[in-house]
């Protein structure tokens, strides 16, 4: 760790997990399972905001969902919303009316972090990597996911020290008995899809939850460790 509480270890299997995914989109032979990096990255992505709320939770005895929404806000919003504006104006030149329709309709999905939703009622087939018809913010779906859990994962957190408080129990232990039921839930449902609802399974927020807040982080919230 850095003296700015730079995790250099993290950093380091997110870009492995990066080339997992890469090299399963070019189709590089025996690495046809490198769509697993996505599922280290929510992991990671779980690890460290359960451990920022954490430590504010630690050091004020409360979370601040305005500071919270900001900061997510001052990461993430710049180069979406270049990255949106782009494809828009990019589909609009290049695309036929139908397929500019179309686009515009992924872009707005993506833009409310909902488009894993759009995709799964449009019945997008997630590994169609050759397809001509892919949506150019495809990728915007996994982002969708973590949007939608952290809308209401610092809310949790709050609820669960706030129940501490009351009743005198130990701050993370409580929310460890708030997270873990949650993980457990989403990890059963998962499992449950059969093979012919892959898609569903993939795009779907409810089968995540369980990599975002499941046990991994449970231990993190009983743990003496804060993490920056």
């Amino acid at each position: 760790m850095t003296a700015k509480g730079f995790r250099l270890d993290i950093q380091g299997v997110r870009g492995f997990a990066l080339v997992l995914v890469l090299a399963c989109h070019a189709e590089i032979p025996g690495a046809a399972g490198g769509y697993v990096g996505l599922d280290i990255f929510y992991v990671l992505s779980g690890f460290l905001i359960t451990g920022l709320i954490l430590t504010e939770l630690d050091r004020r005895g409360s979370v601040s969902i305005s500071r919270f929404y900001a900061r997510r806000a001052k990461r993430l919003l710049p180069l979406a919303v270049t990255a949106l504006g782009f494809t828009v104006v990019g589909s609009a030149l290049l695309l036929s009316p139908a397929q500019n329709q179309e686009v515009s309709g992924d872009v707005l999905s993506a833009a409310l972090y909902v488009v894993n939703w759009h995709f799964i009622a449009e019945s997008v087939d997630c590994f169609a990597f050759h397809d001509a018809l892919i949506s150019p913010v495809q990728h915007y779906w996994s982002l969708s996911v973590e949007e939608q859990l952290y809308l209401l994962w610092p809310l949790l957190l709050g609820v669960g020290a706030g129940l501490s408080r009351r009743r005198g129990w130990a701050m993370r232990r409580t929310i460890f008995m708030l997270v873990v039921p949650l993980g457990v839930a989403s990890l059963i449902h998962s499992i449950g899809f059969r093979p012919e609802h892959t898609r569903i399974a993939y795009f779907s927020t409810l089968t995540r939850i369980w990599e975002l807040v499941g046990l991994v982080r449970a231990g993190c919230v009983v743990g003496d460790v804060q993490y920056e």
